[in-house]
């Protein structure tokens, strides 16, 4: 008994699928990742600038954070809602200098916090110290 041998021995792989895969995921991966911009905030480092004769003229305002989410201006504790308030009535003529102080133990999220408050309240340049 003769058996024969098929005809399509080496059958070539088809490379159309893999692609169409390949598609797939590219596509799944574009539409699961996410496209955002994060805020950004402008600071001044101490010390780095040259100020302009108007600034130099402006009283400081001192906003010292600390660990815990512990906020205070000039010294004084102020909570995060109450902090717009209180730089307004530290400000003279509704313009001053704002010194971002953080203690070495604070988080970044409580710093970002106070420098959000601090460019609302549109009293002035906002300057972070070590």
């Amino acid at each position: 008994m003769r058996i024969e041998e098929s005809a399509a021995g080496k059958s070539r792989l088809s490379l159309t699928p893999v692609i169409d895969v390949v598609f797939l995921l590219l596509l799944f991966f574009m539409l699961a990742s996410t496209f955002t911009r994060f805020a950004n905030v402008e600071i001044g480092l101490a010390g780095k600038a040259v100020r302009p004769a108007s600034e130099n003229q402006m009283p400081l305002v001192l906003i010292s954070v600390k660990k815990g989410s512990r906020y205070a201006v000039n010294g004084q504790p102020v909570a995060l809602d109450e902090m717009q308030a209180a730089l307004s009535s530290a400000a003279v003529d509704g313009k001053a200098r704002l010194v971002i102080r953080p203690s070495e133990d604070a988080l970044a999220e409580d710093i970002v916090r106070a420098v959000e408050q601090s460019q609302a309240s549109k009293l002035g340049p906002v300057i972070m110290m070590r």
